[in-house]
């Protein structure tokens, strides 16, 4: 669902801006200049919205799709590992992390009189989460695992040299920082990830006589914190629910 809501925020803009450039140019630049991001950090603190509003503005079609097929993909590997507000998460600091490379980067440079617009930086970070929650999960150890994670790396790898090859050096920044909130979040929900597995596998090899002194053999009530850890072990993390992984996260 999450994933959904980012294309559908996407896409809308870009058509509802591309309508209101053909009946009001005008007021198209400037409600465009809003939502863009600006290299000054005086504006950007006296604007906060627009260290996001900025990853929702696409100028050219092509930027927008790229974005967009690459959100979908990614969106939906991720949400096999996490539950959805992780996933907006995901976008949602690496806008803001690609926010702070760029403008620190044009406050080091003396470039302060640029604009900054497009998902590229919210996109990688989202890319670069998923890889890193796969990468960092317990079950990527087995080689058919191995194998899918080695062709995501390299569509990765493909978007991130695209993107390199497509933008100048301040849209670079703010490429390498969304990569950076990527892999830091999605270190996090990995290494949540292995501590369940971890009490799945502690929980599962207490011997019977324990779990009668203990009072938890069939005891738990339906949804329980324990039922649902004996779920990961036993069908693995994709099989739960959405709230059975709020419910763990």
């Amino acid at each position: 669902m999450a994933t959904w809501i980012i294309l559908l925020l996407e896409a809308g803009l870009y058509i509802g801006l591309k309508l209101l450039w053909s009946v009001d140019a005008p007021s198209a630049e400037a409600f465009t200049m809003q939502m863009a991001l600006p290299a000054s950090w005086s504006d950007i603190l006296h604007q906060p919205w627009r260290m996001v509003t900025y990853a929702m503005v696409h100028l050219d079609f092509s930027h927008l799709l790229v974005n967009c097929l690459w959100i979908a993909w990614f969106g939906s590997l991720a949400v096999n590992k996490t539950h959805s507000e992780r996933i907006t998460g995901l976008f949602l600091a690496g806008a803001v992390a690609g926010a702070v490379a760029f403008a620190a980067y044009c406050a080091a440079t003396g470039s302060e009189g640029r604009v900054l617009v497009g998902a590229s930086a919210a996109t990688l970070s989202l890319i670069v989460g998923t890889l890193t929650i796969k990468l960092l999960s317990p079950a990527s150890n087995s080689v058919s695992r191995r194998q899918s994670l080695t062709r995501t790396a390299l569509y990765a790898l493909a978007f991130v040299v695209l993107a390199t090859m497509l933008t100048g050096v301040g849209q670079i920044a703010a490429h390498i920082g969304g990569i950076a909130a990527g892999i830091a979040i999605g270190a996090a929900i990995a290494l949540r990830y292995r501590k369940i597995q971890t009490a799945a596998g502690e929980q599962s090899a207490r011997p019977a006589s324990e779990e009668r002194r203990s009072g938890t053999s069939g005891l738990s009530a339906p949804g329980s914190h324990s039922q649902v850890i004996d779920k990961v072990r036993t069908s693995g993390f994709a099989s739960l629910s959405e709230a059975e992984r709020k419910q763990l996260f």
